[in-house]
């Protein structure tokens, strides 16, 4: 068994200087000795980027990415320290942008709109990211964004709306209560499927886990865990969900603003 330093118990740039000194620096997904791009390096010298030897889908980060991920650690620096840890696995895989968009404003006003709190990580997530897409396919709802589409508030009536309205007209049941309701499902995040993710809104917003319903479809996955964690365990490989396609995320790990 190699032994060695698993990739997600460092952070980006300690992968690169410890790969740039020889050390052994182990897959999170297949725990296969990450390589360095090029393969041949200088001692001492920082490579361009770090690859799983087996799949770049396992683990793949090049140099560029390292400083956005610190230019998002500065960002979010006047976080609770708690939503800094939050962010911290996913950011490690999916580079925040440079520059992100509509990443600022009111969450006071956003959550006396919703009528509730809402958990730090997905503040955290916000400010650091923006509105944008992951692997041109999932997009976190922005409360600030001025699109409709895009939009936290507006989704989240939208969305709930079209539920009450295939129950009543249709009779489609939905396992779980509705937002306001206790525990009820709150959408957070959508695809270009048309698949939901929802948050389950039992208990305090720090504890609030996620359920993905499938587009078009009564299937509904529940995972016990908060969003950002289930990002950056969708986007690992770690977990797979049902509705999403089988292939997801494949080699694409990118933030695409939008």
């Amino acid at each position: 068994m190699n032994q060695g330093i698993h990739a997600d118990q460092v952070s980006v740039e300690e992968a690169f200087r410890l790969v740039g000194e020889g050390r052994s620096i182990l897959c999170p997904v297949c725990r296969a000795q990450i390589i360095a791009i090029p393969e041949v390096v200088t001692p001492g010298e920082v490579p361009l980027g770090l690859q799983c030897p087996r799949s770049q889908r396992h683990f793949l980060v090049l140099r560029e990415a390292a400083s956005r991920v610190q230019q998002t650690r500065n960002r979010i620096s006047a976080f609770p320290n708690q939503a800094a840890r939050y962010l911290a696995p996913l950011s490690r895989i999916v580079s925040p942008p440079a520059a992100p968009v509509e990443n600022a404003g009111s969450w006071p006003q956003v959550e006396s709109d919703l009528g509730t709190a809402l958990p730090a990580d997905v503040k955290a997530f916000i400010h650091a990211y923006g509105s944008g897409t992951i692997s041109n396919f999932l997009t976190v709802l922005n409360p600030f964004s001025i699109r409709p589409t895009l939009n936290l508030v507006q989704q989240a009536r939208e969305q709930l709306d079209t539920l009450r309205e295939l129950g009543r007209e249709f009779g489609e049941s939905c396992p779980y209560p509705l937002f306001p309701a206790e525990g009820g499902l709150l959408p957070v995040a959508m695809t270009d499927n048309g698949d939901v993710v929802y948050w389950r809104t039992q208990g305090k917003p720090e504890q609030w886990l996620i359920v993905v319903n499938e587009a078009r479809g009564p299937d509904y996955e529940e995972f016990q865990m908060n969003l950002t964690t289930f990002l950056a365990a969708i986007m690992s490989g770690r977990i797979r969900c049902r509705a999403f396609p089988r292939g997801f995320p494949g080699s694409d790990r990118s933030f695409s603003v939008i």
